[in-house]
């Protein structure tokens, strides 16, 4: 993924397993991407939600800094599972009840 991440392909958009995860990004991106500096990111990209992860674990994403690692990807990546996973747990608990 971190290849696919790089500018030739980043543009290319992702094919998300559910929409639930699409929302959850979508909603998340607004906090943690800001627009400066992101200017060439295409929403929904692989590049995108790179950058997404690397920003839920307190990455800067600044244009002098080295890109995020696999180890800061994956901490992204298990917050951004927790998240969809309370989210589908609220759900759940409020149709039931």
């Amino acid at each position: 993924m971190r290849h696919q991440s790089q500018p030739s392909t980043a543009s290319q958009g992702m094919d998300w397993q559910d929409a639930g995860g699409q929302r959850v990004a979508s909603v998340l991106s607004r906090p943690y991407l800001s627009t400066h500096g992101q200017g060439d990111l295409v929403v929904n990209s692989v590049g995108w939600f790179w950058q997404l992860l690397a920003r839920l674990v307190g990455h800067q994403g600044v244009h002098h800094s080295s890109p995020p690692g696999w180890q800061t990807i994956w901490k992204g990546y298990l917050h951004f599972q927790i998240v969809c996973r309370w989210i589908q747990y609220i759900k759940e608990r409020t149709l039931t009840t």
